[in-house]
């Protein structure tokens, strides 16, 4: 599953940083970027041991989150799941349970 869990952040995570890094500095001033993604990326589908879920989803919610903080959070998530230390979900595969939280495939 570490696997899984590295190639769903580069996809999913990485990628889409990548590809702003590209374009913002290409954006006017003012202009705006939209990321669309589906309802299992809401911070309502973090589940898993409590407190830590709630933490981790206060943490993702904070006006304070910096990008490297953000970085962290996902590298802390892959390096979970190539420890071992993960749940699958319901749902064939398609979610990633860490101990702190889910990231969607």
């Amino acid at each position: 599953m570490g696997e899984q869990a590295e190639n769903t952040i580069r996809i999913n995570f990485t990628g889409t940083l990548a590809v702003c890094w590209a374009l913002f500095p290409l954006l006017r001033p003012h202009a705006r970027v939209c990321h669309v993604s589906s309802s299992a990326g809401h911070l309502s589908e973090i589940t898993g041991d409590e407190p830590a879920a709630a933490q981790l989803r206060a943490k993702l919610a904070a006006d304070t989150l910096t990008e490297e903080q953000l970085c962290g959070l996902m590298e802390n998530f892959v390096t979970t799941a190539k420890e071992g230390r993960y749940r699958r979900a319901r749902g064939a595969g398609q979610h990633l349970r860490g101990e702190q939280g889910r990231v969607s495939a």
